[in-house]
């Protein structure tokens, strides 16, 4: 057998297995070892969406450099980061997705809909445009509901008799999890039983199209985004917006964020092709740098619960932005960035760096541009956590007895990881469903 992405560790000792049992001595701290030989699989068929959401995306989001830079999410700096996906070799690598995140929009037109702050995006179409001439995708964030300046406005919606406040619940109240309880100091929440509320949203995701946009990410929904509770409740948001999404007769990428609750993951698989399974992975503020460990770390404990709840068919579990290209500013060191791209690919998570990808380091760019690994993420076939604790180990099983293997040590220490050979039989490629965590010890 080979080691058939042995590049990923750029390893300085070898990796040996015993005959029955694999045993794998890490002696780096937080540092994924090998993988076993493996061949390309078929990707299954279908996907939800307008068929959108074969596979788990590559890209860019704005939303970590934002974080650490206020005046970053301008028309300029996304033409910027679009010219640096490409110039880099990014792009040749599959990366494709430059995707705007909060704080393009500035008011509205005359039906309600939103329209970019054009002292920043004086010509969102003219930005689109100019992704799209780069061999690109363009994204755009938005939440669940109506602001509060458009309720008030009471807009007539495009193509109806009705009005902006006919289609709300009464009394007003919170649209998504932004606003907590009472009246939303951000979005007013829709009531979808009332006539006009659909096309509403028809209009919106219309007027998105129009532009030229091939993503949405709709944030704050819930049950999720720490408000598992149902008096902000999104579900029919969500299914609005994804029979939106295919009455514009463009094929948009859907992401719902952020925490999804897994108790209605039947919802989410069938209306978004990937939703974010846990919070932002940014510090924003938390600490001085873009992410950290504890972060990362925080998704190996939360996607074994998702894992079997994920494909083509089901929707990709979103483990959020890779900050891995920044240096010292990402707040992870190099060994702790192999071990997060690693778990990216493992889990089929849409793949979107964070940063200034004009400032990516040669470090950074080495390690995701490795297409074995990026061959990983796109089989289609998410990996199952088969050991769980500080010497973990997670399997994909490609179906013509070939595995891809991963061991990951979480300890500050050397440890050895040790995977019985049976274990590989028991995982099975298809899905099942969200909650259930078949982690368990070697036996």
């Amino acid at each position: 057998m080979r080691d058939s992405i042995g590049r990923l560790e750029q390893r300085k000792r070898s990796v040996g297995f015993d005959i029955g049992r694999a045993t794998v001595k890490i002696r780096r701290a937080l540092l994924t070892a090998g993988l076993f030989a493996a061949t390309s699989a078929l990707i299954p068929a279908g996907a939800q969406v307008n068929g959108v959401g074969q596979k788990p995306y590559l890209g860019w989001s704005s939303f970590s450099q934002q974080t650490i830079s206020s005046n970053f999410l301008t028309q300029a700096s996304m033409e910027a980061q679009s010219d640096a996906l490409k110039s880099s070799g990014l792009q040749a690598h599959g990366y494709t997705y430059i995707n705007l995140d909060s704080g393009w929009m500035g008011s509205f037109d005359g039906n309600g809909r939103p329209i970019p702050d054009t002292s920043i995006f004086p010509d969102i179409k003219a930005m689109a445009d100019y992704i799209h001439a780069n061999g690109q995708k363009v994204g755009i964030y938005w939440i669940p509901g109506v602001e509060q300046p458009a309720v008030d406005a009471n807009y007539p919606i495009l193509g109806t008799q009705y009005h902006i406040q006919d289609i709300l619940v009464v009394p007003h109240t919170a649209g998504n999890a932004f606003g907590g309880s009472g009246t939303s100091p951000y979005h007013n929440k829709i009531d979808f039983t009332k006539p006009g509320a659909q096309e509403y949203m028809n209009s919106v995701v219309a007027l998105f199209a129009s532009w030229g946009i091939d993503f949405i990410k709709l944030d704050g929904v819930t049950p999720g985004s720490y408000s598992n509770d149902l008096h902000i409740d999104n579900r029919l948001d969500v299914a609005a917006w994804s029979k939106a999404i295919a009455a514009s007769g463009r094929p948009i990428w859907f992401t719902i964020s952020w925490d999804l609750s897994a108790d209605y993951a039947s919802v989410w698989e069938q209306y978004a092709n990937a939703r974010r399974i846990d919070d932002d992975v940014e510090c924003e503020g938390r600490c001085a740098t873009l992410t950290n460990w504890s972060r990362i770390y925080k998704r190996f404990r939360d996607i074994p619960g998702w894992q079997n709840a994920t494909s083509a068919t089901l929707g990709w579990n979103d483990l959020d932005s890779l900050d891995v290209g920044d240096g010292a500013l990402d707040g992870l060191t190099n060994e702790e960035k192999r071990s997060a791209f690693t778990l990216w690919a493992f889990a089929n998570a849409p793949m979107y760096l964070g940063g200034d990808l004009t400032k990516i380091d040669d470090f950074g760019k080495q390690l995701v541009t490795n297409d074995e690994v990026i061959a990983v993420n796109q089989t289609g076939i998410p990996a199952k956590q088969v050991i769980g604790g500080d010497t973990q180990v997670w399997v994909t099983n490609l179906g013509n007895g070939s595995y891809y293997v991963a061991l990951f040590n979480m300890n500050d220490f050397p440890a050895t990881a040790s995977l019985p050979w049976r274990s590989l039989s028991r995982v099975e490629m298809r899905p099942g469903r969200a909650g259930h965590n078949p982690a368990r010890s070697p036996r």
